[in-house]
């Protein structure tokens, strides 16, 4: 009796695609023992959305992990603690929370690898953002809280839970800085417009818009007594952290504004609990800033225009905020529903 066979191509092609994810280590100095974790989120945002998340645990090398990058279609970088400044020529800082070494070093060899090696799409988020410049030549604004002068000389917005304890944020910038025209786009790039399409697709009817850019500046500069947090009933993994929300305002035309799908002129609410940011005087080769707080700070990069990954229509984002911790959002949800049609898209391809 004849029998019939599925090749593993055709298996492939009936899955949903599989997005890589890197992995945070915590160890207890008491009992020595280390725990490898992805914090829930992550994992409930790529699923959401149509991926099938691989959790990658940090090793000393990479040899077994490049037998698994041909079967990824896409990759997410999640967030944690700082990078080692010598990996941007920075210097120490009191105020830095360093990751475990081992996962530092895990993943700066796996992100210059599917950067430099793939043509995967990538989204990066928070230190993920943070690790795309990074590797491609970035240097990183090591805390916003004592480093950082706003364009103009205006007060800076509270990032992180430290920020407010130390009085920053008092009173709200005025407007945003000229930043945003300076970068911005003669024309949607086919990147970008790809892009856009593709969120429209996957996106789900009904979701509710988020908070208002308004409310959110209130929230963020203390004019309101309540600091809403970014996802009621969410705890931050990192327990000691609260959360702020400010307005994000894109490059018109960009990929984060199409991803987002936030209209021309208009702000995004968005949370923050970082100390840490792109340095907008050394964004990471082939990348381009595409968003921005009221105070300078970088809340997204993106593959610049003209620049290789654009013109084969690569998605590579990263955004400074923690999406994850809003998807109930639409545009918070869209930046995952975009990686994962990315994703898609890449594996027909191959």
């Amino acid at each position: 009796m004849p029998t019939s066979t599925i090749a593993a191509s055709e298996i492939e092609t009936a899955m949903p695609p599989l997005i890589g994810l890197n992995m945070s280590i915590e160890s207890t100095a008491a009992s020595g023992v280390e725990r490898l974790f992805v914090p829930p989120d992550y994992v409930a945002a790529v699923a959401g959305a149509g991926g099938v998340p691989l959790c990658i645990p940090p090793g000393e090398d990479l040899a077994t992990i490049r037998k698994i990058i041909p079967r990824l279609r896409g990759f997410l970088f999640i967030g944690g603690a700082d990078y080692r400044p010598e990996h941007y020529g920075g210097h120490p800082q009191p105020a830095e929370e360093l990751v475990h070494p081992r996962r530092d070093r895990f993943d700066v060899a796996l992100a210059k690898t599917i950067l430099e090696e793939t043509d995967l799409p990538v989204l990066g988020i928070c230190g993920g953002c943070q690790l795309l410049s990074i590797i491609r030549g970035g240097a990183l604004i090591q805390d916003i809280g004592t480093e950082w002068r706003p364009p103009g000389g205006g007060p800076s917005l509270p990032h992180s839970a430290k920020d407010r304890e130390r009085g920053v944020g008092d009173e709200a910038p005025a407007d945003f800085p000229d930043l945003i025209t300076a970068t911005t786009p003669a024309e949607e790039t086919k990147e970008a417009e790809t892009h856009r399409t593709g969120a429209l697709a996957g996106e789900e009817k009904g979701m509710a818009n988020g908070p208002t850019a308004d409310k959110a500046d209130k929230a963020a500069t203390g004019e309101s007594s309540n600091r809403p947090a970014a996802s009621p009933g969410r705890v931050h993994p990192e327990g000691s952290k609260d959360c702020y929300l400010h307005s994000v305002r894109f490059a018109p035309l960009s990929l984060a504004t199409c991803t987002t799908g936030t209209p021309p002129g208009e702000a995004l609410a968005a949370n923050s609990f970082h100390h840490q940011a792109v340095h907008p005087e050394r964004v990471g080769k082939d990348l381009v800033a595409s968003a921005w707080t009221a105070d300078g700070i970088i809340e997204a990069i993106e593959s610049a225009p003209g620049s290789a990954w654009a013109e084969i229509g690569r998605f590579v984002l990263g955004v400074q905020w923690h999406p994850e911790r809003m998807q109930e959002e639409a545009p918070h949800r869209r930046l995952f529903l975009v990686l994962v049609e990315a994703a898609s898209r890449y594996r027909r391809r191959k």
